[in-house]
Parts: structure tokens; C-alpha cells; sequence
């Protein structure tokens, strides 16, 4: 009950919280807030929860809602972050794609991801090495899991995989 106060107060005040760094609503995150932003709106939930769960991006972020072929789809920046929802109540996979000039060589966002991570996930999984990037898998009481974090020459990925 704190917690939703205090990130109602903010959103009253302009601002929004991601592992308590204050965010300006519509405010481009900087790397080293983009994995908090990530995982308070994709948060680790069952399939069936996602897609309610992203429209933080809206009310929390001050993103804009996007029309594409996806469930939902949000973007900041001109679309230079963007985050698209796909799935149903079984499976579901919330996508970001950040350009390389908003987070740079990806390091304080792999940062910021990974310590999310930790609050969320206890004891933190082991992250495996995949093509591009790493991948950490884990399993709830309802549902599994795959957050994998990928690099790219023009942009870097974020993918949360939800099976329950």
C-alpha cells in the first residue's frame, strides 16, 4: 500500500518511480534506468497479466500507445525506445528495442536490468550466454520464465517470456 502511494504521489507530481530513480513523465529513461523501467511495466506475472500490467508505460512513463500488428505497443523518443506486447493467457512476451545512442555500449543497461532483476527473483538465476547477449531463466508458482538481454549494432533487445 506504500508503495502505490508513493508512485501515485509522483505520477501527481510529474514523476514516476523505477527502483526509486524518479523519472519525469514522457522523460526519455537513460540506460541506466531502462532495465527498472523495463521490468516494472514488463513485470515477471502470469501470461494472462501482461498486457494489463504495460500500461504502466502510459500511466506511470507517459509513453505513447502505438498502433502495430502487436497485443500493445508503447514508444518514447520518436520510437527510439519501443515495447510491444504478444501473446495469451498461456504465453506471453513483452519486447524492448532501445537504439544504440540512447544506451550507448549497453553496459548500465545490462546494470540496471540485473539489479531489477535481483529484487524481483531470490536467489538471482544464473544468466546464460546466448547468441548476442545473456539470458537468465526462472520459474514462479504459476509460471516460467526467459528474460533474455541482446545486443545489436543499431540497438539493444530486451525480451521477457512469460509460460504458465
Amino acid at each position: 500500500m506504500i508503495r502505490k502511494a508513493t508512485l501515485v504521489g509522483c505520477m501527481l507530481a510529474g514523476y514516476a518511480l523505477a527502483d526509486d530513480q524518479a523519472i519525469p513523465l514522457g522523460a526519455v529513461p537513460d540506460a541506466a534506468q531502462l532495465g527498472h523501467v523495463f521490468l516494472s511495466g514488463c513485470a515477471p506475472t502470469a501470461p494472462a497479466l501482461m498486457e494489463d500490467r504495460a500500461e504502466l508505460f502510459i500511466t506511470a512513463y507517459g509513453w505513447t500507445e502505438e498502433e502495430t500488428e502487436a497485443d500493445a505497443a508503447y514508444s518514447v523518443s520518436d520510437g527510439a525506445i519501443s515495447v510491444t506486447i504478444d501473446g495469451n493467457p498461456l504465453r506471453a512476451t513483452c519486447e524492448m528495442t532501445a537504439a544504440a545512442e540512447i544506451v550507448d555500449d549497453g553496459y548500465a543497461l545490462y546494470v540496471s536490468l540485473e539489479e531489477h532483476l535481483a529484487s524481483l527473483v531470490d536467489p538471482l538465476p544464473t544468466g546464460e550466454a546466448i547468441d548476442g547477449g545473456i539470458a537468465w531463466s526462472w520459474s514462479g508458482p504459476n509460471s516460467s520464465f526467459l528474460l533474455e538481454y541482446i545486443e545489436g549494432a543499431e540497438a539493444f533487445t530486451i525480451r521477457l517470456t512469460s509460460e504458465g
